[in-house]
């Protein structure tokens, strides 16, 4: 593109639809990484319910200044688990769109982006925690705000990270994703909303279901209904859920990067950045 020509529309029904095909040839074609990752999601679901109720009552009898240092760690501990897990998954799915690489088995376990895809994914994530912690006390309105826009804004950094895209800094890692979704915030946003809303709604489903069959008064499926821990249902849907969230995001982030790379901005186009 010439630095005079105007950056074209990026048509967000597109995208949402270039996300979800991208990520069901992923499972296809790597349905082992998808099933453990799952399995495994799933499972971390069942100890994390198990441990925090465990935790919250030995926290419960500790003085308030020890209370506060443990639930951080609890916090800590499981985002750093949560996103071992879910980084395999991510990066596969990156790779996969971007160089057309099928990661066989497990195999992306071996890749060298992996701790650097790590390494970026918790801090992030707990940058956005510890943000939100501390602004949401003020409003938590402008707080989902600008959380908002800094997910927008870093969503860049991924797709360049697990394709190897070199950076000299940390810093540079950050200009340029700043720099390449210049102007595409609001349809960045619509795309995340509309792929991700049909998974939000089967991580709903069950308790839907259990509302309406609890409606039924007097009936054999209200009954049986009555015996089913929906709670768990609940939560065994939205863990299965989870991991294809995750994968539709990375499929998102991959197609925009693309996009970006074909239709730089101006500025980030004359700029001498490593991964314009």
């Amino acid at each position: 593109m010439n630095e005079g020509e105007a950056r074209p529309q990026l048509e967000w029904a597109q995208f949402v639809r270039l996300a979800w095909t991208s990520v069901f040839c992923a499972i296809a074609k790597m349905k082992l990484l998808f099933f453990v990752t799952a399995i495994c999601w799933v499972g971390l679901g069942f100890a994390e319910r198990w441990a925090l109720g465990v935790v919250d009552a030995r926290i419960a009898e500790q003085p308030t200044s020890l209370n506060f240092l443990c639930s951080i760690a609890v916090v800590i501990s499981d985002a750093i688990i949560e996103t071992m897990l879910l980084v395999p998954v991510a990066v596969a799915v990156h790779r996969f769109i971007l160089l057309d690489e099928v990661s066989p088995g497990l195999s992306v376990l071996r890749q060298a982006c992996i701790q650097n895809f790590f390494f970026w994914a918790i801090c992030i994530d707990l940058t956005f925690g510890v943000f939100a912690a501390v602004c949401g006390l003020a409003s938590w309105i402008l707080c989902a705000a600008v959380l908002v826009v800094l997910f927008a804004r870093t969503l860049l950094i991924f797709p360049a990270v697990a394709t190897e895209v070199p950076a000299s800094t940390v810093m540079d890692r950050l200009e340029v994703s700043w720099a390449s979704s210049r102007g595409l915030f609001w349809a960045t946003f619509l795309i995340v909303v509309v792929a991700g809303l049909p998974l939000w709604l089967v991580s709903l489903a069950p308790q839907m279901v259990a509302l309406g069959l609890a409606g039924m008064h007097g009936s054999s499926l209200a009954e049986w209904a009555q015996r089913l821990d929906w709670e768990v249902i609940s939560s065994i849907a939205d863990d299965l859920v989870h991991p294809l969230l995750v994968s539709i995001l990375a499929a998102v982030a991959s197609w925009i990067y693309l996009w970006t790379q074909q239709h730089p901005h101006r500025e980030s186009a004359s700029g001498a950045s490593p991964e314009a």
